[in-house]
């Protein structure tokens, strides 16, 4: 029982879960972009599900805000397939904001289109956030409070 208080005293306890809720911003009017960030919102939250060092919860038993700030594709280097034809790449990117408390940090994951790959999916960028995620709550699982005040 001492132990764990005091990894809850010094940090996240190592075994378990971080509470974690994803958010979208809402704004008055709902259009395209609004409607973009929700469906990134449950691709991401399909990916946390994968993953055991996070529990996606509801905002206030979090203790790790991820925000979904916007998405977007960026074309690649135009690459010719042939004389007469050519090809441009385009990568799907989603752009997260992790908070906790008064930190914050971006974090954008990416489904790189290519010659070699057979799909970029907006899925793709959010597990490649998320993984980005479970990487950072791994660095600093120690120094994770066990409660955020709202």
């Amino acid at each position: 029982m001492l132990i764990g208080l005091i990894a809850l005293v010094l940090g996240w306890p190592a075994q378990a879960a971080v509470p974690v809720a994803i958010v979208v911003p809402v704004a008055q009017f709902e259009d395209q972009a609004q409607r973009e960030r929700l469906d990134s919102a449950i691709d991401l939250r399909r990916q946390l599900d994968k993953r055991s060092s996070v529990v996606v919860v509801d905002p206030p038993g979090a203790v790790i805000t991820l925000e979904i700030v916007g998405r977007w594709e960026e074309a690649q280097e135009t690459r010719a397939i042939s004389r007469t034809t050519s090809r441009a790449y385009r990568d799907k990117v989603l752009r997260v904001k992790l908070s906790i408390g008064e930190y914050s940090t971006e974090i954008v994951g990416r489904s790189v289109g290519g010659e070699y790959s057979f799909s970029t999916s907006w899925g793709v960028a959010a597990g490649d956030v998320a993984r980005q995620v479970e990487k950072w709550v791994a660095t600093n699982r120690a120094k994770l409070p066990a409660r955020v005040s709202p």
